[in-house]
């Protein structure tokens, strides 16, 4: 039988961890309930992995804090509980396997701990759980990228942890196949109760995967919070670029509660951008209503049909070009249009520039 056990709740207070240059992390405030499952997301070199070695202990970090199960596992560069003891499985981008064992021995000697019925009985339950049991005596090398993946994550399950940590596991794999792999990552460790750490730089995993995200650039930690958050609070406009599809332009805005635009929408501002400046207008695939009208300020540079919805490219009076997404009516190549945007697709945020 599989073990259902409770997962450790992590709070990381403080940490941070220099390499020298532009490594690492700093000042990492981060709390993990026991249980959940937390993408973490970000560019490369953003500090995402280096948060996963602190947590799994191959790193004590500089200063700070961080605390399993509320026991104190490192501190102001110390190693305090050995990673051993952290009871982490892990499952790494390269799979990891070992080339002469089958998936079956690959699982069950992770699972060397146990007795050798048990070890055999488990692997075998968690390979039949990632869908591999009539795989169970194929090789890593008669084994696609993702079937190798589906064992790399039984292997990591095998060893009953509490902690399991994903170190952008499916980047190799194509985009269909890491969404499902993220989903069905996410069905087995919340049946188990496993505390779920990913790392990723892909959006749809990511969703797919977690309960809630954290946003990591240059090393510090931008945004914590729920998926639902994401539509609550003022987020990181980089963060909503990683996640969605978004596209957008930069709009002058001349001080007041409204945006009018320059194809004659006006759009209610948050107090934060109701001073003069420059606004950033991003929307979600859906947003947009096009008709086809002389009049219209806006010019059709592109109309692509992608099968399933449709693409438009518009040009703004100013020159910039507005890409949108999933657009349900047709306009000719050249044509002027109007254009009516849903408020509740749509993100609006301070421009830099």
């Amino acid at each position: 039988m599989v073990v259902h056990q409770r997962g450790s709740s992590i709070s990381l207070e403080g940490m941070s961890c220099h390499y020298g240059g532009d490594g690492g992390v700093s000042q990492i405030h981060l709390d993990i309930a026991s249980g959940s499952q937390l993408a973490i997301v970000g560019a490369s070199g953003s500090g995402k992995s280096t948060l996963l070695r602190l947590i799994a202990g191959l790193e004590a970090g500089n200063e700070g804090s961080l605390t399993i199960d509320g026991q104190l596992a490192s501190q102001a560069g110390r190693i305090l509980m050995e990673p051993n003891r952290r009871h982490v499985g892990m499952v790494f981008q390269d799979f990891a396997l070992f080339p002469h064992m089958t998936a079956l021995e690959n699982v069950g000697f992770a699972a060397h701990l146990q007795a050798r019925h048990v070890q055999r009985q488990r692997a075998e339950e968690l390979l039949q759980r990632v869908g591999l049991n009539h795989r169970l005596h194929a090789k890593p090398s008669e084994l696609s990228g993702g079937e190798q993946q589906r064992v790399a994550l039984a292997r990591a399950l095998a060893g009953n942890p509490k902690i399991l940590l994903l170190d952008e596991p499916y980047s190799s794999l194509d985009a269909r196949l890491r969404d499902d792999l993220a989903s069905m990552t996410r069905k087995i460790v919340r049946e188990l109760g496993v505390t779920a750490i990913l790392v990723s730089h892909d959006g749809d995993e990511a969703l797919r995967f977690a309960d809630r995200v954290a946003f990591m650039q240059h090393g510090r930690l931008l945004f914590d919070g729920a998926m639902a958050d994401l539509k609550e609070r003022s987020v990181p406009p980089d963060l909503l670029q990683l996640l969605f599809p978004l596209t957008g332009v930069t709009l002058r805005h001349d001080g007041g509660a409204n945006l009018t635009t320059p194809w004659g929408q006006n759009l209610a501002l948050p107090l934060d951008l109701q001073p003069p400046g420059a606004v950033q207008l991003f929307t979600i695939p859906g947003a947009a209503s096009i008709v086809e009208d002389d009049a219209g300020t806006l010019k059709v540079l592109d109309n692509h049909d992608l099968g399933l919805t449709r693409e438009m490219l518009l040009a703004l009076p100013d020159g910039q070009e507005f890409r949108l997404q999933d657009v349900r009516s047709v306009a000719a190549m050249g044509a002027r249009v109007s254009l009516s945007l849903d408020p509740e697709r749509l993100f609006l945020f301070r421009s830099s520039s």
